[in-house]
């Protein structure tokens, strides 16, 4: 399913972003027309490849995967394509035309690579301030900007696997009940903290248990108790 929504996508993609092309070569205005709606479309709401992801988060975090492997794919389609009707001298006569076509690939493929990038950037967990910055950098650097970008797909895409296996394990373990003691846990911490609205010594821990199905109590304290 990860290869067929991959296709999918950039046969989705790639009309919008030859359509100039097409239309210098026949393709009617209607036809042009809708081929920009189906990209807009599918910046929005693209072709996943994981199914049963449990996540909102993760779902868009698959969602801009999809989008960015759809523009390295589509970027590597239309090079080939130009490259070859330039060699042949072929659709397009005159450099305003060529001109023109070149600027149309380059804004239908920056709606693609913003609408993943922005995704991952926004709702990623593990994507480390550090890839972020170097993302930001050696975008502007060719061929290096490819490599980045590849990191930056491996490292969502294995987010993705691992927190959605890590929430269908956890679902298994609460039907059936293999994390539950006989006695609940309870969860108290050291005498010299205090437990605030905003901030809990916990953390996460006591939502991950629960989504366990085990059971426990947290004893919290605050200022006013000695």
């Amino acid at each position: 399913m990860n290869i067929l929504s991959k296709l999918i996508n950039t046969l989705l993609i790639l009309p919008a972003v030859n359509v100039y092309l097409l239309y210098k070569t026949g393709l009617p205005f209607q036809l042009a027309l809708f081929s920009i709606i189906i990209l807009f479309v599918t910046a929005a709401v693209p072709v996943r490849g994981r199914c049963g992801i449990k996540s909102a988060r993760l779902r868009q975090c698959q969602a801009g995967v999809e989008l960015l492997w759809a523009f390295l794919l589509s970027v590597s389609i239309t090079a080939a394509i130009q490259l070859y009707l330039l060699s042949a001298r072929l659709c397009l006569s005159g450099w305003k035309e060529w001109l023109l076509d070149i600027l149309a690939v380059i804004l239908v493929e920056n709606i693609v690579f913003w609408s993943g990038m922005v995704r991952v950037y926004i709702v990623s967990a593990q994507l480390a301030v550090r890839w972020r910055v170097i993302a930001a950098v050696c975008g502007w650097i060719p061929v290096v900007h490819l490599i980045v970008l590849g990191k930056v797909i491996r490292i969502v895409s294995d987010e993705v696997k691992t927190e959605n296996d890590r929430i269908l394990l956890n679902e298994q373990r609460a039907m059936a009940g293999i994390c539950r003691t006989k006695y609940p846990i309870l969860l108290l911490h050291g005498v010299f903290f205090r437990d605030s609205r905003y901030f809990n010594y916990w953390g996460r821990i006591p939502a991950e248990l629960e989504k366990t199905g085990l059971g426990f109590f947290t004893v919290t304290t605050s200022r006013r108790q000695v």
